[in-house]
């Protein structure tokens, strides 16, 4: 039992830097988009009517998201990393873990309509769908290595 004690607590403290690279990696990725794409960003959210305050308060708002996803990512995959070097951690970063599930399938399913519905850049949207559902499977693994560690800890204890 302390063996799969320690392979769960090791796979905490991988999946946690996974975690927190994906993150990062949604970050670059959406930067990159709002930089090297603002026409397909302004089509896609038919902002092509909007004024210049109301654009920059779009901006301002889809940016918002992404640090709010980046600091959620980064809670959840160091908190994942601590309790791997057994440190005591509360079951708020799991539910956290559990609502960013949520919202990887959600990304999910919105990649899966573009993909049904636009035909010009359909490599990139399955690859944007092989990430999501990669970051998805991460965190669900992550979840099922917490709580196993944790009823592990308590038999151990006993």
């Amino acid at each position: 039992m302390e063996i799969q004690l320690r392979r769960n607590q090791n796979s905490l403290g991988i999946i946690g830097t996974g975690v927190v690279a994906f993150g990062v990696w949604s970050v670059i990725k959406m930067t990159m988009y709002f930089l090297l794409s603002p026409e397909e960003l302004r089509a896609t959210l038919n902002m092509n009517r909007l004024s210049k305050n109301m654009m920059i308060a779009v901006y301002i708002a889809l940016a918002m998201i992404l640090v709010i996803e980046l600091v959620l990512r980064l809670y959840v995959g160091f908190s994942a990393r601590a309790e791997g070097r057994d440190r005591e951690k509360g079951n708020g970063y799991i539910i956290v873990a559990g609502l960013l599930v949520m919202l990887n399938i959600l990304c999910f399913a919105g990649n899966s309509m573009t993909v049904y519905l636009a035909s010009d850049s359909i490599a990139d949207m399955v690859v944007s769908m092989a990430i999501e559902l990669t970051s998805m499977i991460t965190l669900v693994d992550l979840i099922i290595a917490a709580i196993r560690s944790r009823k592990l800890k308590r038999l151990l204890g006993e």
